[in-house]
Formats: C-alpha cells, structure tokens, sequence
C-alpha cells in the first residue's frame, strides 16, 4: 500500500495520544488488569505463562519473555506487517481522525511508486500465463523434477519469460511505455543503446515481495545454460537488495510463532524448506547478508540458524553472517550441511524431516568457528596460539550480547589453552584499534542497559531536572552510554516545555532496534515500581566508573619492570587517591538510602 498523505510529526502525535494502546493490543490479545499495568500471553512467540505487559500510564508494550516491545505504531507494523506509515494511517482511520492530504509533491513520488508495483503486477500475470503455455512444458518438468509442483508453482507464483527481445515490453506498451517499464526494471537499453528490450528472457521468473507483501521486483534464474545463472531486478525506488528478504513476506508469522528464522542462500533454498513446513526459511538477495537486512530481521526474532552450501564459498558467506548477526544481538548457530550439498538438494534428497534433524543439531555459530580455526593451527605452539585468537577476535568481538561474549571468551580460553584474562584482553585491545563502522558511527550498539543507568532514567521520567542535576554533580556524563546521555536530554527538553516526560513520544529518537526495545522496557519498568533515587543512580554509575580506572591502574602496575620505582609510586598514588573517592561515594550513598526523598 503507497500512502497519500502528509504525515507529518505533529500529526503523528495527535495518532498517538488518540489511540490508547490497551484497547489497539487488547483487539489481539485477551488482557487482564494487573497492577498499574495490562498482562496476557505473547503474540510474538508461544508461552503459557503471561509475561507481555501493557502500560496504560506509558502507552508503550514490552514482553519479558521474548524482549519485543514498542509502542503503539510499533506493535502494528510488527502484528500485521506493516510500515510506519500504514500504521499512522490505519490507527488515525480507527480513531476518525482527518487525515492531512499529501502535498503535490507527495502525491507525485506515491503515484511513482504505486506505478512502478502496478506495471510489476501486470508483468508477473503475463509471465504466469507464459509458463502455462505449451512450449514452457520443458519447464515446467523441470521444476518438478526440483520438488516445485503445480500446487507449488502457484503458491510461490512461478512464471517463465520466454527467450524473446521485446515480447513483455510490447504486451505492457499499451498501459505503459517503455521509459515506466525501464523504472520498474521490466526493460533495458540494448548493447548499443539504440533499443529498449525485456531484462527477462529465458528465465523462470521468481516474484520478490517486500515485508509487507508489495511486488518490488523479480527474479531470474536461466533455464539451460547461459550466464548470469540468476539475474535480479535492478534496484528502483522500490526495491533496495539491501534491505530486501526473500520469503520474509510468507515467513513472517513463522519465524515470530518459533522465534528463530533459518538463513539460506538462495531463492530454491527458500522454497524446498517452506514446502516441507519450515516457512521461518529467509535468504539475502543474492548477495552477503547485509545489516539492514539483520536489523530487519531482529523485527521477528531473537535467533537465527544459518544453513548455506557446504562449499568454501558457502562457508565463508555462514562466517560473514554470524558475525552481522551476533553484532545485532541475535543467538546465532550455524548447521553445517554434507559435502557438494545446499539445502534445496539435501532436502530433495533426504527429505523435511532430515532437514528438520539438521536444524536441532545445529552448533553454536562461535562455537562452530572456533573449533574450526582451531583444527587448523598448531595449538602445541606459542605462535600457532597466538595465530588462531587473533583469527578468532573479530568475530568474538561482534557478539553484543554480554552473556555470551563472556562464555566466548571462556571457550576460547579452553581451546586454545590460553588464560581467560589474557583473551579478554587481547580483545579488549582489539576492539579498541577496530576503526568504527558505519553503522557504529551512526549509532550505539546496547544489549540492555547498565542497571543504575536504566534505574536513572527511570527516574528520569518523574522528575527529568533532578536527574541531571544528579549527573552534573556526580561528573558522571562521560560515563554514561550514548543512549542515556539523549534520552535524558530529550525527556529534559520535554519538561522545559511544559509537556509530561513521556517516553512513548520518544521512539522516533530511537536509533535501532535495539534502543526501540530499551525504551518499551523502560517504560513497562517505570509503571511498575518506584524509580530508585537519581542521586544514588549517579553515584553507583560514578563507582563503577572509578572501579574500571583502578582496575586499569592495577593492571599498569603488575606489567612495571623491576626498577621502575618512580612510575610505581606515581601509579600506586593514584589509585589510592581513586580508592578514597570510592569511599567517599559509597558513604554518600549509604547517607542517601537514609534520606530517600532526597534525591528525587
């Protein structure tokens, strides 16, 4: 669906304040009053024990089971795959609100896109038709040989292009010319530029969905031989590879229902899985698995299983994507296929319910690496030890959750034979010269919270002033992450306006998915219980902050050779002057627990 309409950011406001999010989730989801919160069972993954929470006071959602929430808009772009702009407009729509019309400008980019769907709409029934005819009879046997019968063939909409220069362009000429064609990517100028003809040709073609089910492109792969082996729409202003999952369109409901989703390669990768009722089955566009493309993903699950081909290429690309995957803060295993096999052929082979097998026996994707960098490097040497963890730190280095970085870095330890501290370390070290990718320039990377700061901007809500007043007298703001530094900033900003520090208007703010979730759970949080007091908050962030530095110092002073007296006694200073500052902070503290108004 292509929206008409000017969204704009105070409109987007009035949507939010008009629709209350326990009745917009209760529609779905059977709710029951508990506390200052709503309760019920999760729409997003299978559990018998409510742990889905609604706040009423914070309009926002957050499910402690699974870690999805969001507010409003977030909720409906997740339950019904919609964009964001689908979800303002449905939800002003039940609200009976009028909705702004779009400007000239809009309604021209909108007419531009729904043209470009339109024309790949009315491609893909003529390519249907092609496949039906009597001279695509050798393809169709050859899908079934593939596994890919009629049934399937219309459930996937299978068509076929025939080996012809110009047959769809003409066939669509009548309702659009060449040039609309050409946008769409349905048609391209010949070698020597003085023709248009059909990009398709001799190709099954294979219909690409966006998320939410719209026709963005197609995909070709050649039957007989001849090169490229498979062939993509080009990118349009619809259609970004990047960004684009195949079979997520189909799999969606799959992968939240089992909260995993299963990456493959390839578009018949998809397929053979999906037919054998593994629907939570994805592949990336023909290329490496991207972070918009994770980040997309993250919207429906907290795990991935990675099964691509079983060659050296194969191997190299399941690397690649666990390491964009652990970074993006999925549990990421990879299932190794046999030898000269890819999931499409193991499954023609053996069948679903081997496949099925292979996914449960699935590895740990660290795990999996590590043994493998292992296997080929002399563990027995100092040099053959040091050659294999510096192979291993990049990955280790990706792997944002805390909990399995730290049972990484243990496994390495054993592996390799070297101490524990020594590989936290080195990729302590490692991560530091990292140079900064585009991503992390642009945004955080937070798993949860550190738990005084989550517990400050909890307070933050209450009384945001106070708050940073708590952070200026602690000298706490380069201590804190990037996130919390906004936020409070943002919910102080808030305040001097006159308006209720309310953390569901800030979800725009949010930078990834990952910030989306810390906020939700910040503001099931903060209906839940008194916030603890921000003073003590900046406090015990100011300790732990001293503590690293006197860790750091400690560690200087162990590497000292002997006679380096002066630089000891320098070192040894300081860290006792840290030491009383830590002390000072802890008696402070005790005083304020005493006197818990104080600080709020």
């Amino acid at each position: 669906m292509t929206v008409s309409y000017n969204l704009s950011k105070d409109f987007i406001e009035e949507v939010r304040a008009a629709s209350d999010i326990v009745r917009v989730v209760g529609s779905y989801v059977k709710l029951r009053k508990r506390g200052k919160n709503h309760v019920g069972l999760c729409p997003f993954h299978d559990e018998k024990t409510p742990s889905f929470n609604v706040s009423q006071d914070r309009q926002m959602y957050y499910c402690f089971g699974c870690g999805v929430g969001g507010d409003v808009f977030h909720f409906l772009m997740r339950h019904e795959n919609m964009d964001f702009a689908e979800a303002v407009v449905d939800l002003a729509k039940a609200a009976n609100l009028k909705i702004p019309a779009a400007t000239k400008k809009q309604r021209l980019q909108d007419a531009a896109l729904a043209a470009i769907v339109e024309a790949n709409e009315a491609a893909l029934a003529w390519f249907k038709s092609r496949l039906s005819e009597e001279r695509a009879a050798p393809v169709r046997e050859y899908l079934i040989e593939r596994g890919i019968g009629e049934e399937a063939i219309e459930k996937f909409e299978i068509g076929y292009a025939p080996d012809s220069k110009d047959n769809l362009l003409r066939h669509l000429e009548s309702k659009f010319n060449s040039e609309a064609q050409e946008k769409a990517g349905l048609v391209q100028r010949s070698s020597t530029g003085a023709e248009s003809i059909d990009r398709f040709r001799n190709r099954i073609i294979i219909p690409i969905r966006s998320a939410g089910g719209r026709l963005i492109a197609f995909g070709g792969r050649i039957f007989g031989s001849g090169e490229p082996k498979f062939l993509n729409s080009p990118e349009t202003p619809v259609f970004r590879k990047s960004r684009t999952l195949f079979g997520l369109h189909r799999g969606a409901r799959a992968i939240r229902k089992r909260n995993f989703a299963v990456l493959v390669e390839g578009y018949f990768d998809v397929m053979a899985p999906h037919l054998e009722g593994f629907e939570n089955t994805v592949a990336p566009m023909g290329t490496s698995l991207t972070e918009e493309q994770a980040k997309l993903l993250r919207r429906y699950a907290d795990k991935v299983i990675i099964c691509m081909d079983s060659d050296e290429a194969g191997r190299r690309a399941a690397e690649r994507a666990a390491g964009i995957l652990l970074e993006t803060g999925f549990a990421v295993n990879i299932a190794p296929l046999p030898p000269g096999e890819d999931p499409d052929s193991f499954i023609q082979k053996e069948g679903g319910g081997a496949f099925g097998d292979l996914l449960k026996a699935s590895e740990p994707a660290y795990g999996y690496v590590l043994g493998s960098v292992a296997a080929n490097h002399d563990l027995s040497r100092p040099t053959g030890k040091r050659s294999a963890l510096k192979e291993l730190l990049p990955m280790l280095n990706r792997i944002a959750d805390p909990i399995e970085r730290s049972h990484a870095i243990t496994e390495t330890s054993r592996t390799l034979g070297i101490e524990e501290q020594v590989v936290a370390a080195e990729a302590g070290r490692a991560r530091e010269n990292a140079p900064a990718s585009p991503a992390e320039q642009k945004s955080i990377k937070i798993d949860w919270l550190p738990v005084a700061e989550r517990q400050l901007l909890i307070a933050a809500t209450r009384d945001p002033h106070i708050a940073l007043q708590a952070v200026e007298e602690m000298e706490i703001s380069s201590a804190l992450t990037d996130f919390s530094r906004r936020i409070l900033e943002a919910l102080t900003g808030q305040d001097a306006e006159g308006k209720i520090s309310y953390i569901a208007s800030l979800s725009d703010m949010a930078q990834n998915e990952e910030e989306k979730q810390a906020l939700a759970a910040l503001a099931i949080e903060a209906g839940r219980e008194e916030p603890a007091s921000a003073l003590e908050c900046a406090s015990a962030i100011a300790i732990s902050a001293l503590n690293r530095q006197i860790a750091e110092l400690s560690d200087r002073i162990t590497k000292l050779e002997a006679g380096e007296h002066e630089t000891f006694d320098s070192l040894h200073a300081e860290k006792i002057l840290l030491k009383r500052k830590v002390i000072s902070l802890e008696r402070r503290g005790r005083i304020a627990l005493q006197h818990p108004g104080d600080g709020n």
